[in-house]
């Protein structure tokens, strides 16, 4: 296999993930608050600028993790 193939494969094999996205305060657990995403959908979730701040004198924001396990919807 070449080092193209390979990268393909791998490329092909992220976009079938299947991700959460968890909200994290600081002093406290973090909060699964949507689940069964694609990483285009958690990329674009994280990055836009209402999650992320401050409320109330503590630190937030949102990341996302692939859902170990969990296939795409539809299969």
């Amino acid at each position: 296999m070449t080092q193209q193939e390979h990268d393909a494969l791998m490329a092909e094999m992220r976009a079938l993930r299947i991700y959460r996205i968890i909200r994290f305060r600081q002093g406290s657990n973090p909060r699964t608050i949507r689940n069964n995403v694609t990483l285009t959908e958690a990329q674009a979730h994280c990055s836009r600028e209402d999650t992320h701040g401050v409320r109330g004198g503590v630190r937030w924001f949102d990341g996302y993790d692939y859902m170990r396990g969990c296939r795409p919807k539809g299969e």
